[in-house]
């Protein structure tokens, strides 16, 4: 495809600059009503409970470890930054300019992209002559979107939108490298222009620094080479041939990032992966149709945004026919204007293809999130306005379509604004978040957790009781069931009200909702509180309803307290028939267990069998100082 000669005047060069300023200045105003926002969710793992963000020397051992390392490289500059300016590094407002300054970068980088791919049509086409404008109105909606609050003003999630400036710099850099190739073959090299490789080394560059960021970059050789064949050389051969290196280049991490992504350690498969448990590839999958239409809504109408949806699978297979249906002729309008090379085809096939790595079949711990569609919303956005901009064409006369456009495009950002305004309000503080989130997603046990370690943490104790008692009563989506038994049954037992925690369990299995690590729990505060006769008959309770397969692990822990609660009680025999079960099941590991076991058969006499079991717990942990003692004891009295 031949590369029209774009002439360079001194007007549109101010009018390009003066974009770039109205551009950056309307997006550090509309968003710097975040930069009072709190800490909330995996702020608080990632930032303020982060050990490594405060030491430089463990965190260099660390990066290698990680598949993001640019991103808590990152967290721990802010860190430092932030002690240097005198406190104790966990001042939000310098991690929340560090944020808006990245998502302005990305709405530039936006702009200066979308600017070079329309002028590849040249001036007879009127993509190419309302390039400057339409690139400035599609970059400026983009940039004061709503949808993009999550990942901008919730902190941590900056790792979406730094991925999203060094993904659009990459794509930006091959196409002004492609340019450059094309007028130098064609003996028109420009000032800017005469250096084709060094704009494909920015882009190999910024390419893997958006794989270092975050893992929704190993898209990036499919989306640049559908840019590449559609704007730049006109044909998949064509593109591969002229540029074959640089792919070859983008394409060795991303496979290396997929394979660690897809079957990394266990540890990692927890929250993404084919490993996880939570969700199947084909139950994920075929949820994603409906979750990628919420997002179609969302960035049509940006109304009803929610931090932590708590998304659950839809009960019913048919449930989600109508979701499949819609998106599956996208998808099929999608494949034809590809395969017509047309430039909507282009950004249509950008949209599904970024979003792949989350809403396709690699299963994820939440079906929905809001972030995911930082850069799929550029997409939507860069198709949208010229299409806009061409339907009034086709109205009106070009001067007054233009102008026309141009008003809508600022009374739509205009709008789109004091929503980002509004929602930003909602991160000021996280007991307001977490409201604003449970009245959007009443039935989310994740959200009701978290409502109530805030207000736990404000003394506000009757309040967090009642916010996880709710929470324990809902059908468990995403989230921690154990942490909001451990929660609720430990303020329960702090203001000696233990019994409250058993009525709620029995409430809860009652619904269907029994959860038997609870009983643990609840029978830990129990004894405690001195009731260890009601302690034992919950942990034998947990020792019936324990299901292996369901819960890897609970039948061993639960005899490990029965027996010691047995062993309170004084009825020695059976302790020690519990001991004997809970070292079976425990694999013999735990060094008080096996030295409580050896006390308990000391005192029935069963001196051997004692002795034993202290030099057991002493293979496990030699220095234990009380099963030396008791071992020799247990010696002197077996002579």
């Amino acid at each position: 495809m031949t590369e029209p000669t774009e002439q360079v005047t001194p007007s549109n060069r101010k009018a390009c600059w003066a974009a770039v300023v109205g551009l950056a200045v309307v997006g550090a105003v509309v968003w710097a009503s975040g930069l009072d926002g709190a800490f909330v969710l995996d702020d608080l793992s990632s930032i303020v409970d982060n050990p490594r963000i405060r030491d430089w020397a463990s965190l260099w051992q660390g990066l290698g470890q990680t598949r993001r390392p640019l991103l808590e490289l990152t967290l721990a500059i802010n860190y430092t930054l932030a002690q240097a300016w005198g406190g104790d590094g966990l001042n939000p407002l310098g991690y929340h300019l560090f944020n808006i300054a990245v998502h302005v970068a990305a709405g530039l980088m936006l702009f200066a992209l979308l600017r070079q791919l329309l002028r590849t049509r040249g001036d007879t086409s009127l993509l190419g002559r309302w390039a400057d404008g339409l690139a400035g109105a599609a970059a400026l909606l983009w940039l004061v979107h709503p949808l993009n609050t999550q990942a901008v003003t919730y902190v941590v999630q900056r790792g979406e939108s730094m991925m999203g400036l060094f993904y659009l710099a990459a794509l930006a850099a091959l196409v002004r490298g492609g340019r450059a190739q094309a007028a130098l073959e064609a003996g028109e090299p420009g000032r800017l222009e005469r250096h084709a490789a060094g704009w494909y080394a920015l882009a190999v560059a910024a390419g893997v620094a958006a794989m270092a960021t975050k893992e929704v970059a190993v898209t990036l050789p499919v989306v640049a080479l559908l840019i590449d064949r559609a704007f730049l050389s006109g044909s998949w051969v064509a593109a591969l041939r002229q540029r074959w290196g640089l792919y070859l280049a983008l394409a060795l991490p991303a496979a290396v990032l997929t394979a660690w992504t897809l079957m990394g350690p266990a540890q990692e498969q927890q929250s993404a992966g084919l490993g996880m448990t939570l969700h199947t590839p084909a139950v994920y999958a075929m949820n994603q149709p409906a979750v990628i239409l919420h997002y179609l809504r969302l960035a049509a109408c940006p109304v009803g945004l929610t931090l932590d949806y708590g998304w659950r699978p839809a009960a019913a297979w048919t449930q989600l026919v109508p979701a499949w249906l819609v998106v599956g002729t996208l998808l099929a309008l999608t494949a034809w204007g590809v395969w017509r090379n047309t430039a909507w085809g282009c950004a249509a096939g950008a949209f599904f293809v970024i979003l792949a790595p989350t809403s396709s079949i690699v299963p994820i711990a939440d079906l929905a999130v809001e972030h995911r569609m930082y850069l799929p919303l550029a997409a939507v956005v860069s198709l949208a306005v010229p299409l806009v901009g061409l339907g009034l064409a086709r109205l009106m006369p070009l001067e007054r379509a233009g102008r026309i456009g141009m008003i809508v495009a600022l009374i739509a950002a205009a709008g789109l604004a004091v929503q980002t305004v509004a929602r930003n309000r909602d991160y000021a503080s996280d007991e307001m978040l977490w409201r604003d989130t449970i009245a959007r997603a009443p039935d989310n046990p994740r959200a009701w957790s978290n409502l109530g370690v805030v207000l736990y943490r404000q003394g506000r104790v009757e309040e967090a009781i009642a916010a996880w008692q709710r929470g324990v009563m809902l059908p468990m989506g995403v989230g921690n069931r154990d942490q909001l038994w451990e929660n609720l049954a430990a303020a329960l037992g702090r203001i000696g009200r233990a019994q409250q925690g058993v009525a709620i369990y029995r409430q809860a299995q009652q619904a269907g909702l029994a959860h038997p690590p609870a009983l643990l729990v609840l029978g830990a505060q129990l004894a405690r509180a001195g009731q260890v006769e009601q302690a034992e008959a919950l942990f034998a309770e947990a020792v019936e309803q324990a299901d292996e397969s369901r819960y890897p692990g609970l039948r061993g822990v639960a005899w490990a307290d029965r027996a010691k609660a047995l062993y309170q009680l004084g009825r020695l025999e059976q302790a020690a028939e519990a001991f004997e079960q809970a070292v079976r099941l425990n694999q013999g590991g735990d060094a008080s267990l096996r030295n409580l076991y050896g006390i308990t058969l000391a005192q029935l006499g069963r001196m051997e069998e004692a002795v034993a079991q202290f030099r057991a717990a002493l293979r496990i942990n030699p220095t234990f100082t009380d099963a030396q003692a008791n071992l020799e004891r247990a010696l002197r009295m077996s002579r």
